[in-house]
């Protein structure tokens, strides 16, 4: 009888432990964006309360005799938070070159790490305060000579606009 009650007595401490820690969860309503939030112009695009501004794309060597594709923008984040940029990126812009499948994220050759492309991706990937703009940079392994579309989506993942920008040496 004893080891029965020592046995219940350990299951509700675990339960309460777990009801104190579910306490602490806190659900980032800013990603959560309504239908109609994303609106793009030419190279721009706003998602939400972050703008996004296309520079230029460009090509360099990467790691294992890889091309990539480094596509250059400015963030401003009109928020009333931190955000990380590439975490909007990634979500609602798609980039791609033959056909629908996205192109891998590539990386950059060790040496390369600390020139301005690396801290252009490093930023990319570091937060970014409340009404700050920032110069970043993304890149994708390349798949050939074709050229490279950038493809901005809507909440519902559908395509909105397309730009295409050649990657021809």
């Amino acid at each position: 009888m004893g080891l029965l009650f020592f046995l219940s007595a350990c299951a509700v401490k675990e339960e309460r432990s777990q009801d104190k820690e579910s306490e602490g969860i806190i659900i980032d309503t800013p990603y959560l964006l309504e239908e109609g939030s994303i609106i793009t112009s030419g190279e721009n695009v706003t998602i939400g309360a972050i703008n996004y501004s296309l520079s230029k794309v460009s090509t360099i060597a990467g790691v294992n005799n890889t091309k990539l594709a480094i596509i250059y923008f400015k963030v401003t984040n009109k928020t009333k938070q931190e955000i990380i940029p590439n975490e909007f990126w990634f979500r609602y812009v798609k980039v791609t070159q033959n056909n629908e499948d996205p192109l891998p994220i590539g990386a950059l050759p060790y040496e390369n790490r600390e020139d301005n492309n690396g801290q252009l991706i490093k930023q990319a990937n570091q937060g970014l305060k409340k009404d700050t703009t920032v110069d970043v940079a993304v890149a994708y392994i390349l798949d050939g000579t074709a050229d490279l579309n950038v493809i901005f989506m809507n909440t519902e993942y559908k395509e909105l606009a397309k730009n295409s920008y050649s990657v021809k040496e």
